[in-house]
């Protein structure tokens, strides 16, 4: 597959939110840092949340767990994550909820009261929540809703305090007995919005993996951060100077393959290849749980880093086959294993990214996925003064426009660009961070008079951290 440096520009968003800005996690945090809120202190509702609910004591209890190393003991929580339960009863010490937001990833621990629980949960972001046993062995996630698949909580604006009721546990899933009407309501969501966040929230299962490197120690205690993502490929059959005369054909979109972006930050702490010259000519292998394109140990293509995102303080390996990676379409589950070296073989890493999962891909329908349909305008025959874009999706049986706030519940934001082949102009969609709100349609004025093109693309990272690429390109 070839290399494309939007790909690189989009990861930025998801890098810098997830590392730039510093690096969370409760064992480095004050004990009265906002992470870890008591019943008596929680902010306003209109900022926050309470999740709750009650363990029922026959499948799942709270044990007693000893109170010395606690912090030595959650610093080590992650590493044993191969060991899921599997069944019988589930003996819960600790829950956490899982997000992350513009400051970064953010832990949660719940508050304990006998059976109960309770955690203050941030409006506006989507959140895992797991549990774990006396021996820090994850026991399983909270499960929301079988029939949409809902697996993450989408908090927003409209959501209230949320009471999940008596919480059984069944082969790694804990679900409490409220009923689906109750809990849509309660979120504020429709069941189309559910069933939307359902589709994408199992990438979000990637995030338990705390323990990357593992070492026995929290990744983020030891501000390292190591994140293992997705982005998919699509293209149009239509040419760049189709979308000058009218709207692109979004019926008509194909999906291309995938790629693997593995970044690893501090750069210079983690790898210790020395000079740029020793980091470029590194190597590293991507062992997947499945065969891709008949092998499972990819060596990676480009590796870089970006200077739009702390002066090459991270490193970007990306693991492509060299044609579509579309054998399997959906990307394979389970544990990744990703090796570097030194181009002397004298340094190797190995990191462990466990409990990767993504959205399954339906080809040629491609059911679930978000598809811009854009239109350029002209003024001559090579100047640019406009871009304007609606998006779609396939439900199954017809194509509908989705909704302002289904964009919102899955998407983290959404950018296009125009390039001439050496130069990109570039700017954003939909970013909630910069205050721009999502659409189901709209138009950008291209303000500096004009801009001379041969491709245009539409990127968008869903709140998983997942990418979706679109492109219109003139042959060469």
């Amino acid at each position: 597959m070839k290399r494309n440096r939007w790909i690189t520009a989009g990861a930025i968003i998801l890098i810098i939110t997830i590392m730039a800005t510093g690096y969370g996690g409760l064992c480095n945090k004050d004990k009265d840092d906002n992470d870890t809120v008591v019943a008596s202190s929680v902010p306003a509702a209109s900022t926050t949340i309470i999740l709750s609910g009650e363990l029922d004591g026959a499948t799942a209890e709270f044990v007693g767990i000893p109170h010395n190393g606690f912090f030595d003991k959650f610093c080590k929580l992650f590493s044993p994550l191969e060991a899921y339960a599997g069944g019988g009863t589930a003996n819960v010490s600790k829950i956490y909820s899982i997000t992350y937001d513009q400051t970064g990833l953010s832990i949660t621990q719940a508050i304990t009261n006998g059976n109960s629980f309770s955690l203050s949960l941030k409006k506006g972001l989507p959140y895992i929540v797991v549990f774990v046993g006396a021996t820090n062995n994850v026991l399983g996630l909270l499960k929301l809703d079988d029939a949409t698949d809902l697996d993450a909580l989408p908090i927003s604006s409209n959501s209230g305090n949320l009471d999940l009721g008596i919480i059984s546990y069944d082969n790694d899933d804990f679900q409490g007995d409220i009923n689906q009407t109750d809990l849509l309501n309660t979120l504020g969501i429709t069941n189309t919005i559910a069933a939307a966040c359902g589709t994408m929230d199992d990438g979000m299962k990637r995030w338990c993996s705390m323990d990357v490197d593992q070492d026995q120690v929290l990744d983020f205690t030891q501000n390292r951060d190591y994140q293992l993502s997705i982005s998919y490929q699509f293209r149009s059959p239509q040419m760049f100077e189709d979308i000058t005369m009218g709207f692109s054909t979004y019926t008509q979109t194909i999906f291309t393959g995938y790629q693997y972006n593995f970044s690893v930050a501090p750069r210079e702490v983690l790898l210790g290849f020395g000079d740029d010259a020793a980091y470029e000519a590194s190597t590293a292998t991507m062992h997947s749980p499945a065969d891709i394109n008949g092998g499972n140990n990819k060596k990676n293509g480009f590796v870089g880093s970006d200077p739009w995102a702390g002066g090459g303080n991270y490193a970007i390996y990306e693991f492509y086959s060299g044609e579509p990676i579309t054998n399997p379409y959906t990307p394979p589950q389970g544990t990744y294993v990703i090796t570097i070296t030194d181009s002397s073989v004298i340094t190797t890493k190995v990191y462990t990214v466990l409990n990767m999962e993504s959205q399954t891909i339906i080809s040629p329908s491609l059911v679930g996925v978000y598809i811009p349909s854009v239109k350029l305008t002209m003024v001559g025959e090579d100047r640019i003064t406009k871009l304007e874009w609606r998006w779609w999706k396939y439900t199954g049986t017809e194509w509908v426009n989705p909704t302002a706030e289904e964009l919102d519940a899955v998407m983290s934001d959404s950018t296009w660009a125009l390039s001439t082949g050496e130069n990109e102009l570039r700017g954003n969609i939909a970013s909630p961070y910069e205050g721009i709100p999502f659409k189901t349609e709209g138009s950008i004025d291209i303000s500096q008079t004009g801009y001379s093109a041969s491709s245009c693309s539409v990127n968008y990272f869903s709140k998983s951290g997942f990418e979706y690429h679109f492109e219109w390109t003139t042959p060469p």
